[in-house]
């Protein structure tokens, strides 16, 4: 059994994780570093037992060119330590560092201990013969230019009545006209600020809409300003748990990333040529087409026939009912692999 010195302010995310390790600070096989951003709070050397370190780096949102891997190169210079380096950021090229690098995304750990219910799949096939409520669900909270550029699309062209829409932080003031803070559910920004945890969330929205438009909290094409790769917070696997198809407005190949997971998407409902494309605006617009077709394309009653139908089980259920399931697998999968990459990483 490993031995394990395990330090950091979040050091639990591991620990809750990895619960057959030692945990102590003598006699050990390998150092685990918990970090929010190795950049803004690097380790020190003092604190390493060993000359093996995983830097298990939390954060989702610094950039892996310019911040992590250049803090993790300063730190390892002119010493032996052999060092691997976990994120949530699924590469999209391939890297050429002096260290070792693995995607461990900890939100999927997170959501996979907090669905609070397994049967959701067997609600949905039951759901057949009831129209829901609105075609499709959208939850945005802090403002970025592409959530605000789908809330304009969705208010432009008349399409937020078909939808349960939210986009009312408090973050909003002087980024939309006076009295278009959308609220969803009379719910406060306070309220809502403090349920955007993994635990806390609606159930209803899914069951009463159709499909879910994914806004990630990262966007913007790399392009040179950092390494190819596509973060998924909460948002995109809250869809799949949720038993929705989606759209998804993220960074280039986010779909493309999620098949490399095993994962499937939705290519044969509509256009998802958007992922593939790199320059930012271009990528948006290209989702607003695909997402405005296939609202002005179908009613209600076509919509139903489509994504909730009879042969629900047997068409896009089948694919549902694949990402709800592939999710727990996904997460054991990963840990597995980070545990098999641990001990290999001890031995080598």
């Amino acid at each position: 059994m490993l031995r394990v010195n395990l330090f950091g302010e979040n050091k639990h995310c591991f620990s809750n994780i990895f619960t057959d390790f030692i945990y102590t600070d003598t006699d050990c096989d390998l150092d685990v570093f918990v970090t929010q951003a190795f950049h803004n709070e690097p380790c020190m050397l003092i604190d390493l037992k060993t000359d093996n370190l995983i830097i298990f780096n939390l954060d989702v949102c610094h950039s892996l060119r310019y911040d992590l891997f250049p803090a993790v190169d300063k730190f390892l210079r002119n010493t032996n330590i052999q060092c691997l380096v976990t994120t949530s950021h699924f590469l999209t090229e391939e890297i050429d560092e002096r260290f070792d690098y693995l995607y461990y995304s900890q939100t999927t750990h997170d959501l996979n201990e907090n669905i609070p219910t397994k049967d959701l799949p067997t609600l949905f096939s039951r759901d057949v013969s009831y129209l829901r409520q609105r075609k499709y669900l959208t939850l945005n909270s802090v403002v970025k230019s592409h959530r605000t550029g789908l809330y304009e699309f969705l208010r432009d062209n008349n399409h937020l009545k078909d939808g349960w829409v939210s986009y009312n932080s408090q973050a909003l003031q002087g980024c939309l006209p006076e009295g278009e803070h959308v609220i969803l559910d009379n719910v406060d920004d306070v309220k809502e600020q403090q349920n955007r945890g993994m635990a806390d969330w609606n159930f209803g929205l899914y069951l009463s809409s159709y499909f879910s438009i994914v806004t990630e909290t990262e966007f913007n094409y790399a392009d040179g300003e950092d390494i190819p790769s596509v973060n998924f917070s909460e948002k995109t696997f809250k869809a799949m748990l949720g038993m929705h198809p989606f759209f998804i407005l993220s960074q280039p190949k986010a779909l493309w990333s999620l098949q490399q997971l095993g994962f499937k998407t939705f290519s044969d409902y509509w256009s998802e040529d958007y992922d593939l494309v790199q320059d930012d605006d271009w990528r948006l617009q290209s989702c607003l087409e695909s997402i405005g077709d296939f609202l002005n394309n179908n009613d209600m009653q076509k919509m139903h026939k489509i994504l909730s139908g009879v042969d629900f089980d047997y068409s896009i259920g089948e694919i549902l009912n694949h990402n709800f399931k592939h999710f727990t697998n996904h997460t054991k999968i990963q840990t597995n692999l980070l545990r098999s990459k641990i001990y290999e990483f001890v031995d080598g």
